[in-house]
């Protein structure tokens, strides 16, 4: 099945360059590019430079900033309308991308998980629907919605799913 096939909404193989998915991935073939894109971010990660600080931040954001999608403007939604569950996936979907911050909505399959890591920022996590478990510095908290969660920069900090759940993460770049 090609993008003929399927239509534009989804996310195909020449689109998995972008920083993340705005639309679901492809059901023809999600298990290929759920792999394909995993080994793409690794690479993308390993290649860029290992500063840290606001000065990289921006100017890595200033070039990937999008415009806000046309249909999402001055109507009112509900976050959790903006991504769809998908068996034994992550799928996201970013709404907001500046170069001071985005605003992204996950739905998490259960069993599914963001591994341990940090961010140079502060990020506010808010689950829409179910319940996730977030992990800060070791420390597990069950959050339920419409419960949020700031988590620290530079804190270590995963995010597990127990069971399906959509959140929201704000994640602002000031210091």
């Amino acid at each position: 099945m090609d993008v003929e096939e399927c239509g534009p909404d989804y996310v195909h193989q020449a689109d998995l360059h972008q920083e993340g998915p705005d639309r679901p991935l492809c059901p023809a073939k999600v298990d290929q590019y759920c792999s394909l894109w995993g080994a793409l971010r690794m690479r993308i990660k390993e290649s860029r430079p290992r500063t840290k600080g606001l000065e990289r931040t921006r100017a890595v954001n200033e070039k990937t900033a999008k415009p806000i999608d046309d249909r999402l403007l001055a109507i009112p939604l509900n976050y959790a309308d903006l991504v769809e569950y998908q068996e034994g996936a992550v799928v996201s979907r970013t709404i907001i991308n500046k170069a001071v911050g985005t605003v992204t909505v996950f739905a998490f399959d259960k069993g599914e998980r963001l591994s341990t890591h940090s961010a140079p920022f502060d990020a506010l996590l808010q689950v829409v629907d179910g319940t996730g478990v977030v992990t800060i510095e070791g420390t597990e908290h069950e959050v339920t919605a419409p419960q949020f969660i700031i988590m620290p920069a530079d804190k270590p900090h995963a995010v597990d799913a127990r069971e399906r759940f959509k959140m929201v993460l704000v994640m602002i770049r000031a210091k």
